[in-house]
């Protein structure tokens, strides 16, 4: 795909994307995609469980290189299958695929692309989520960021147009877009308690071994679960993912984390889902040792799952 035209056609986009376009800055074309992020992720849930062999490493890998992607290795396993590509991570999983990114790669190019191999796959998409994280405001001139969400959120609204949007945090900083589409046919018996962590770190002062340059890391956990760290070319930053309930359940490993890269202050967005332990996710990220609480917002969605974002800064006693 050439880097300078929008993923789909314009024609293709519903009204609600032409009437905002104007905030984001119209239809403009990025000329060198310049992104002030940092991370981008994309998450894909599906109807029904599948066989995860039934997506070979071949067509996935077509599918990535719509964003310029190319395979590093990957690693099978029963219930789980990883690849690691230049500058993303992909994780497919029984009900679920997800793409995480550095905020170079336009992820936004894999939607139309991922949702066409899904249907070919017989897979239907039930819950979507597209979530970044900007450093500044979207219209900073010093990038091009406005226009890259702009194609974003165009994407987003043409593959799923009852999803919604969200900006949480200050506009002139540090802040996360999130885009939800939710079409779960929920039933009585059915249980949703699915963990999403996800934490950036800043201005770490140990734990970097190349600052140089940016590098992620997939690990296989057991029953499905991972855990994704990255950092980040000549920014002392560091982010990290994970699906794995003990992180909820106990604040040991945000705490690790914290301890191992000591950081000026750190950020955490957390998915509280509806069957989720609500209160031990609230009481485990109230407070961290040598840091202190200086926010938290919470997303309430009309399904019963929540979104959790907390900053937290050094102590200074």
């Amino acid at each position: 795909m050439p880097p300078h035209t929008w993923a789909s056609p314009r024609d293709v986009f519903p009204e609600s994307v032409h009437a905002l376009m104007s905030l984001w800055g119209g239809f403009a074309n990025p000329t060198n995609y310049n992104d002030s992020g940092l991370e981008k992720r994309l998450e894909l849930d599906f109807d029904t469980s599948v066989d995860v062999q039934t997506f070979k490493v071949a067509e996935l890998e077509d599918v990535l290189a719509a964003a310029g992607q190319e395979l590093q290795h990957h690693s099978p396993a029963k219930d789980l299958l990883s690849l690691e590509m230049t500058q993303s991570i992909l994780i497919v999983m029984k009900q679920k695929l997800v793409v995480t990114s550095a905020s170079e790669v336009m992820l936004h190019q894999l939607i139309t692309p991922i949702i066409a191999f899904l249907k070919s796959k017989g897979v239907r998409v039930e819950w979507a989520s597209y979530l970044r994280k900007n450093t500044t405001s979207p219209w900073c001139t010093d990038s091009e960021t406005s226009d890259i969400m702009a194609q974003e959120y165009a994407e987003l609204k043409a593959a799923f147009p009852t999803g919604k949007s969200f900006l949480t945090g200050p506009v002139d900083g540090h802040h996360y877009f999130n885009f939800v589409y939710d079409g779960v046919n929920r039933v009585a018996e059915r249980k949703e308690e699915d963990v999403q962590v996800n934490m950036f770190l800043y201005d770490v002062a140990e734990g970097l071994d190349e600052v140089d340059k940016t590098t992620q890391r997939f690990l296989a956990l057991p029953n499905g679960e991972y855990e994704v760290t990255r950092t980040f070319a000549g920014v002392p930053c560091v982010s990290f993912e994970t699906n794995a309930k003990a992180a909820v359940t106990t604040p040991n490993r945000v705490q690790e984390l914290v301890d191992t890269f000591r950081p000026a202050y750190f950020t955490i967005a957390a998915l509280q889902d509806k069957d989720a332990d609500g209160p031990a996710l609230r009481r485990n990220f109230h407070a961290f040792h040598a840091y202190t609480l200086q926010n938290r917002t919470v997303n309430f969605f009309g399904e019963g799952y929540a979104f959790h974002q907390l900053l937290f800064a050094r102590s200074t006693e």
